[in-house]
């Protein structure tokens, strides 16, 4: 059963629409990013989804109960932290128990929450004396801390932190099974780990919806490709005539399923991600290999991106990423595999991918 679902909302704001037509159910415990470039609409719709501003068109229903006004049982976590500096933290934790009346266990309500969220030694701090990331993380807590919670909205809450403060943040939330989570994030990495479904925003609606496999895997337009991390672009022209070429550069590549409608001659952009292009060996074949230049690399620790161009000379610049233990210098001619399964294929006027 649903535990949200959106049907047919439009956002306006200031007499321009947001976004139209958005539809998708959430259920019971999902845990759900929302992605899309700044401005695309994922602040507006998760102020929507809490309450806080009225829909032009649709509805948000939480429980089957169609909202209007904020719900005590929905709480989102803004970008921008809204802590109140003439409290210290044990109270801006407590303060959600004023407003909503005496619990009589608060006391102990607030210490599990501080512990949960690693900040029982900040209890006795205001906020002025802490970091960014600190404020974010007792935000965090404090919409938490009631135990009605059962959908959580989180507006960036991640900005500012660092990798072991942020990862803890994101565990204490997502590893509440019975909670409902909808992250808005433009961090690729976020929506990758964390989630159980990506919902993509693009040219104001849902341009797709799905696991963070598919989406990375399989997305529908070059503009959901690159929502979810680096992806090369790279020109090339389709060659029938008994087996499908692309070429690339100089190069010849193989596709192992031919798009629907693909014509001799037609242009095209060959979607890849950096970390599916690995060194040629001896054994690829002709058809299998892109042919380029190493422009640049950088060390990255455990892995090195790799910067080159294809041609003579050198075209466009694109990346691929090999373990740090690879030997790889400026100037060198590496031939790279393309599985034809990492291969997608583009229409470079509307950049949708062109389907089998």
């Amino acid at each position: 059963m649903s535990h949200v679902t959106l049907s047919g909302v439009r956002v306006v704001r200031a007499n321009a629409t947001i976004l139209d037509d958005v539809s998708v159910e959430i259920r019971r415990g999902e845990k759900i990013c929302l992605v899309g470039i700044s401005g695309s609409g994922k602040t507006s719709l998760l102020r929507v989804i809490a309450g806080l501003d009225e829909a032009e068109a649709g509805t948000v229903a939480v429980n089957g109960s169609v909202v209007s006004d904020p719900r005590r049982d929905v709480t989102m976590v803004f970008q921008d932290d809204t802590l109140y500096e003439h409290l210290d933290v044990s109270g801006n934790l407590d303060f959600p128990f004023r407003v909503t009346g005496d619990v009589p266990d608060r006391s102990r309500r607030v210490g599990e929450t501080a512990d949960r969220f690693s900040i029982r030694r900040l209890l006795s701090r205001r906020p002025a004396s802490l970091s960014m990331g600190q404020r974010r993380v007792v935000s965090a807590a404090r919409a938490l801390v009631r135990r009605e919670v059962s959908v959580v909205l989180l507006d960036e809450p991640l900005v500012g932190n660092d990798p072991q403060r942020r990862a803890l943040l994101v565990a204490a939330i997502m590893n509440r099974p019975d909670l409902t989570v909808i992250l808005a994030t433009n961090e690729p990495s976020d929506a990758l780990r964390w989630s159980d479904r990506v919902v993509a925003l693009s040219e104001g609606g849902i341009a797709q919806v799905g696991t963070p496999g598919d989406i990375y895997r399989r997305p529908v337009s070059l503009a959901v490709a690159d929502l979810l991390g680096e992806h090369n672009r790279i020109p090339a022209t389709a060659k029938g005539g008994g087996d499908w070429l692309l070429e690339v550069g100089g190069s010849r590549l193989r596709l192992g399923t031919v798009p629907d409608g693909l014509s001799d001659g037609q242009r095209v952009v060959v979607g890849v991600r950096p970390s599916d292009l690995v060194r040629a060996s001896r054994g690829i074949a002709f058809d299998r290999r892109l042919r380029a230049t190493v422009g640049r690399v950088e060390q990255l620790g455990a892995t090195q991106r790799v910067m080159f161009g294809l041609g003579e000379p050198p075209g466009v610049g694109f990346v691929a990423v090999v373990d740090s233990g690879e030997v790889v210098h400026a100037g060198d001619r590496i031939d790279w595999y393309v599985s034809p399964r990492a291969l997608r294929v583009f229409d470079p006027v509307t950049g949708r991918a062109l389907e089998p």
